[in-house]
């Protein structure tokens, strides 16, 4: 089962005022997941090639988080 078949991304679309069937907000969530999987990759390669943190690694948001209550 796909993603867009799944019962509660229907409903949680639908409650949102959006028609799961449409094809511009399929599109439209297609092009997110895209763009969300090239930013994945390029956050990867730059943490390889720094050997650096993740920024998606919790204790990394964490650090992040800390430093910005520092302020």
């Amino acid at each position: 089962m796909s993603v867009e078949d799944d019962p509660e991304y229907r409903q949680a679309l639908m409650e949102e005022g959006c028609d799961p069937d449409d094809p511009h907000l399929r599109s439209a969530i297609a092009d997110v997941v895209a763009l969300l999987r090239q930013i994945g990759a390029a956050e990867r390669a730059e943490a390889y090639r720094t050997n650096g943190p993740y920024i998606h690694d919790g204790r990394s948001l964490d650090g992040a988080a800390d430093e910005a209550t520092d302020h």
